[in-house]
């Protein structure tokens, strides 16, 4: 699971604090027990797949506590929601739930009393937005928890945490500053993990400053995790590590540490820190393309753990949006029926209004009817066009020799890809909210145990800032050059990078197939087109046996 070393310095769940004193009112022992059981299914998790159950479990509990009246369960109910949508990567959920716990806390009679709870709130809530990009939120956040910050290992954190946002920022005087705050109030009986985070980004700030203990700093930093055994933080260090020699074009002791953050990460099973690993590593190669697939070969169940994860979570939204829906139509429809009585001046307005929206309603009915009818036609012709040839051809070898099986398990195999290709070209899009995770879910999609992909920089592209028809258009091109991967090339690696200057978007698409003579096929013109809309270029290059590649820029 992903590790937060910093996080979990200051975050403490409100009911470790209380007890399970709220706990009573849930009549049995067994409550006591789900408590126990989905808390560690968050908390320490052994599988992602069993965070969604524990996510849906504190859903239901908050509703039933807050039908209570019960505002301290109910916060302690939304900072687990927080958590467990934040290790799901739903960053823009788990915001949701922590705004939610603030106003709480806010709203609450004795409000003094949970102090602690609302730092720990704050602190969370801002390490989401950074992750986020949202930056001014962040540091705002963060100023809020120093102004109720009492200890100084609370400040040491707070000041450490607004250091990582002017290094994400690449504003290292900035950073520094922060970091020299945390610095100064670092005490003799400080905790060695303390020590060792503050030193790790003095390090790391000092190098990318050319300062003379930049080095010195760095590993002692490491030397304390080492001798602590919390690899999580020896990871970081070794990733400042990297990026120190790096800078100086020490080639060999980068790598020295790029492999020590994997070895770290691989023992760890952690699907995010081996993504950011392999990042680095390909960083310091020039031929991505076979390091990254040897590098990758170990880590492909850790992706399907990962997609599992992603279904399983997608799947509660939909039923979890299913059931709002239901419940706002329920709401809607008897705020219409109360409308009706107070409005209702006699028998025969009532009757001409229920006769005009009864005509209103048809009308609607009866243009929905035709759009369903057109959208279902459309889809229909193409599923008998393209698939019903095909399903032809696997009935009539059925009833041949028993000996092709294999070859119809094959065709079966083909039919069923390219019917779910025909359903995705028609689906519709949300690009409004988390696009970087809805573009990562596409290209996922396409990885299987024969073709590696890996994607580089994607969610680091301020999406927001680019228009809905853009975003749209990037998808659809890039879904047609991975359908066209799969169909005709026999690649077993692909990789994408994406970079952003200004308002441009640069995304370079390449993969290790056959090849060919570029010509541009159905896949490839629409490609092409799609681009000219947005007065956008999409450029091919492709030779026998070497590969095809692609480059984007809009």
């Amino acid at each position: 699971m992903k590790s937060k070393p910093v996080t979990s310095l200051f975050f403490l769940p409100l009911f470790v604090i209380w007890g399970f004193s709220g706990i009573c009112t849930l009549n049995a022992q067994n409550s006591n027990d789900s408590l126990r059981y989905y808390y560690d299914r968050i908390v320490k998790p052994d599988q992602l797949g069993k965070i969604p159950e524990a996510v849906l479990y504190y859903q239901k509990r908050k509703t039933e506590n807050l039908k209570r009246g019960d505002t301290l369960e109910t916060i302690t109910d939304l900072q687990m929601i927080a958590r467990g949508l934040n290790e799901l990567g739903s960053a823009y959920d788990s915001q949701k739930a922590l705004v939610e716990a603030v106003d709480l806390i806010k709203g609450f009679s004795y409000k003094d009393t949970l102090t602690g709870s609302l730092k720990s709130l704050y602190n969370e809530l801002g390490i989401s937005y950074r992750n986020s990009k949202n930056t001014e939120g962040a540091m705002a956040i963060f100023n809020d928890a120093l102004e109720l910050a009492v200890t100084r290992k609370e400040s040491i954190v707070l000041f450490n945490n607004k250091a990582n946002i002017y290094k994400d920022l690449a504003r290292y005087q900035d950073a520094k500053e922060q970091v020299d705050l945390a610095y100064t109030l670092i005490e003799k009986g400080a905790s060695n993990s303390i020590r060792a985070l503050v030193l790790n980004n003095l390090g790391f700030v000092q190098g990318k400053l050319d300062e003379p203990n930049a080095l010195r700093n760095l590993q002692t930093a490491l030397e304390i995790r080492e001798a602590e055994n919390e690899i999580g933080g020896a990871y970081a260090v070794h990733k400042s590590l990297s990026e120190y020699y790096t800078d100086r074009e020490n080639t060999i002791l980068a790598k020295f540490h790029v492999n020590k953050a994997l070895e770290i990460a691989r023992k760890l099973n952690n699907v995010s820190y081996l993504r950011d690993a392999y990042g680095l590593y390909i960083t310091l190669n020039s031929d991505s393309i076979s390091v990254a697939n040897k590098l990758l070969t170990d880590s492909l169940e850790l992706d399907r753990q990962y997609k599992d994860v992603k279904y399983a979570y997608l799947k509660y939204n939909v039923e979890e949006e299913q059931k709002r829906t239901a419940e706002s139509e329920l709401h809607t429809e008897r705020q219409k029926r109360l409308k009706i009585v107070y409005l209702g001046g006699g028998v025969l307005i009532l009757l001409g209004s229920g006769f005009l929206f009864y005509l209103y309603r048809q009308k609607y009915k009866r243009e929905k009817i035709r759009q369903v009818f057109e959208t279902e036609s459309r889809i229909s012709k193409k599923v008998h066009d393209e698939v019903a040839n095909d399903v032809y051809h696997v009935m009539t070898k059925l009833q041949g020799n028993s000996s092709e099986r294999d070859e119809i398990l094959d065709d079966l195999e083909g039919i069923y890809t390219k019917t779910r290709d025909i359903s995705k070209e028609s689906s519709a899009l949300d690009v409004n909210e988390n696009f970087d995770e809805l573009l990562n879910d596409l290209l996922i999609s396409y990885q299987s145990e024969e073709v590696n992909v890996i994607t580089k920089n994607i969610s680091k592209i301020d999406w927001k800032t680019h228009s809905e028809l853009k975003k749209i258009s990037i998808y659809r091109v890039l879904q047609e050059l991975m359908t066209n991967m799969r169909k005709h090339s026999e690649a077993t690696l692909v990789v994408l990078t994406a970079s952003q200057s200004g308002n441009k978007i640069l995304i370079k698409y390449t993969d290790n197939g056959v090849g060919s003579d570029v010509k541009k096929n159905n896949g490839l013109q629409n490609a092409e087109n799609r681009m000219k809309v947005i007065r956008g270029t999409i450029t091919f290059e492709s030779q026998i046996n070497k590969g095809f590649s692609a480059i984007i820029s809009v």
